[in-house]
């Protein structure tokens, strides 16, 4: 009598609270058979003998979830999500605040400025009548006064998204803005309406 050995693969439901997924074992028995056909009685008993005395069941191990514990970093978490809501770039989030902290700054400056001036697009080139031109907005001759290489590639360049936010955050810190933020503003476009919709942004993301 010949002995046959069969390979099953039987899906299991995951059990709660300790697998993520639907997992799979491997169910290995031996039925005999007689002219290489199964005796149907003995299939049978034999597959509920061999499930119940040989069967394998693997369980993953959940996978544990790391907590930050960090204020500051949750604080930027925050900060990160609030961003997001109130439509800024998140892509320019972690330059605002290498820019802002080089020069002592609150990175929604730079984020509300980068808004405006870039009108809501972030790395704009459009050259406006004035002159003012790159994601915010300079005069060429205040970019090459206060200009700042962001990306460290060598170049302080006006088109640069990185430049030019460190270029601005240069700016207006040297103009005062953490303790007058309304001259800060003022001087870097002369428009008080400007002003007012710089410090509304500001305050948003507050």
């Amino acid at each position: 009598m010949k002995r046959i050995r069969i390979l099953a693969l039987i899906p299991i439901l995951a059990i709660t609270g300790l697998v993520n997924q639907v997992e799979a074992y491997e169910q290995s028995f031996e039925i005999p058979v007689q002219n290489n056909k199964p005796i149907t009685k003995s299939v049978a008993r034999k597959i509920n003998n061999e499930k119940k005395a040989r069967i394998k069941i693997e369980i993953k191990k959940p996978q544990l979830v790391k907590i930050n514990n960090n204020p500051a970093d949750a604080r930027k978490e925050s900060d990160r999500k609030k961003l997001v809501t109130n439509g800024f770039k998140d892509d320019y989030y972690d330059t605002y605040i290498k820019a802002a902290d080089a020069y002592s700054l609150d990175w929604r400056i730079l984020a509300a400025v980068h808004k405006i001036e870039s009108g809501q697009r972030g790395d704009t080139l459009v050259k406006s009548c004035k002159g003012a031109t790159g994601p915010m907005q300079f005069m060429p001759s205040t970019f090459r006064a206060y200009a700042v290489d962001g990306n460290n590639d060598g170049v302080a360049n006006i088109n640069s998204v990185e430049d030019s936010i460190f270029t601005a955050s240069h700016y207006l810190s040297r103009n005062n803005a953490t303790n007058n933020i309304d001259q800060a503003l003022y001087r870097y476009n002369h428009s008080t309406k400007y002003v007012n919709q710089v410090k509304s942004l500001i305050y948003s993301i507050k």
